[in-house]
């Protein structure tokens, strides 16, 4: 490598699709957001939240800082959420919830979760037992099913 690195230079690409944001600007129709909102994007799918506004992750350049989104693409956060939680949040439980509509599981029925480490099963477990679904879990790493409630579940 020869020459000089610039320390300011743009990044080669943009990444990420979790963002927590705060409404900057709107359009004279946008009535749903005020100026200083904090947002995150609305993930939902497979539907089509707006006509040409495509259903799904929002972006996938987040770290542009700067987005210009359609109303339909963001959710307000509550004042009770901080950022770290709001951020953490979308991707966990837009996932969960979408498997769960696409399981078309209903209460009094089991479900199997499997490997419930990660964030997103983590989301799946309080979704599912939330909706009155008897819930088994089962940890690959110790290779036995056990039943829990979702709060011993934090313990182990």
């Amino acid at each position: 490598m020869s020459g000089q690195v610039k320390m300011n230079a743009a990044p080669v690409s943009f990444f990420g699709s979790d963002f927590v944001g705060t409404v900057v600007e709107k359009g004279d129709g946008v009535k749903e957001f005020t100026i200083g909102d904090r947002v995150i994007p609305d993930c939902a799918y497979p539907n089509p939240p707006a006509p040409e506004v495509a259903p799904g992750v929002v972006t996938n350049e987040a770290s542009k800082g700067w987005l210009r989104l359609h109303k339909s693409k963001l959710i307000r956060i509550p004042s009770s959420m901080s950022n770290t939680d709001a951020a953490g949040f979308t991707i966990g439980a837009q996932t969960s919830h979408s498997m769960i509509r696409r399981t078309q599981v209903h209460p009094g029925q089991r479900a199997l979760v499997i490997s419930a480490r990660s964030n997103t099963s983590l989301f799946l477990i309080k979704g599912l037992v939330s909706l009155g679904i008897d819930t088994w879990l089962f940890q690959l790493r110790i290779g036995q099913m056990f039943r829990r409630p979702l709060y011993l579940l934090h313990a182990s």
